[in-house]
């Protein structure tokens, strides 16, 4: 008599979904956000009142240890950034987002652009830091930061009164940003999105067509 195949069939299936569970567990969206990073009164900016910095919140996938049960750590982030509108397309606007928590503020790579359009960044931890980031007990909140191409925060401030055509904040505000972080942990690769390449704004939301129109714009240029 042969044996019932059912329940090695079903044991398979239960390794498989357990494999695709961890396989998912191995990265984390940090940020997604669309913000529109206007001129406030330094009252209501952060860091010392500067207008460059602008205060954000983690996803609630953003585990509190990056070091086990996975080593985000170690690993890579990967962004995405859509510059929506943009007040002048000569100007060169630079950008990075940083973690900060207690006695901590790490800050990725900067990102240039001139026109509005969709960006992207690959990068490995560890980011320049200011302080020990608790990686084990990861408290705080993301923070973009907005600067010229010489690397300086467009912000009324003594120490900040260098950035290109200082005091006109015009050239460089209103920015309409869409902000997107994935961390991937070390060794993994990066499942991205299957949109994630496209150079439409808000391509998660687009339709089929809309995608495959996108795309074939794309090549044809």
């Amino acid at each position: 008599m042969k044996a019932n195949p059912l329940p090695q069939a079903a044991s398979v299936c239960a390794l498989l979904w357990l494999l695709s569970a961890g396989a998912a567990a191995e990265q984390f969206l940090l940020v997604d956000t669309t913000y529109v990073h206007s001129l406030r009164p330094q009252s209501e900016c952060p860091y010392n009142g500067w207008e460059s910095h602008w205060d954000m919140a983690y996803t609630d996938q953003v585990p509190t240890d990056w070091t086990s049960p996975v080593n985000y750590k170690d690993g890579k982030v990967y962004w995405r950034l859509e510059v929506q509108e943009k007040p002048n397309e000569t100007v060169t606007t630079s950008m990075h987002l940083c973690l900060n928590g207690p006695g901590i503020h790490c800050c990725s790579d900067l990102i240039h652009f001139d026109t509005p359009g969709v960006y992207w960044l690959e990068q490995a931890f560890p980011w320049w830091d200011a302080g020990a980031p608790h990686w084990n007990d990861w408290v705080g909140y993301p923070q973009v930061v907005i600067k010229d191409e010489a690397n300086n925060p467009i912000a009324t401030s003594i120490i900040h009164s260098t950035w290109a055509y200082y005091p006109d904040f015009s050239q460089y505000y209103p920015l309409k940003l869409r902000i997107i972080f994935h961390v991937v942990s070390a060794g993994a690769s990066f499942d991205k999105p299957s949109w994630w390449d496209s150079e439409m704004f808000n391509a998660d939301n687009a339709t089929s067509s809309e995608r495959i129109a996108a795309t074939a714009a794309t090549e044809g240029q």
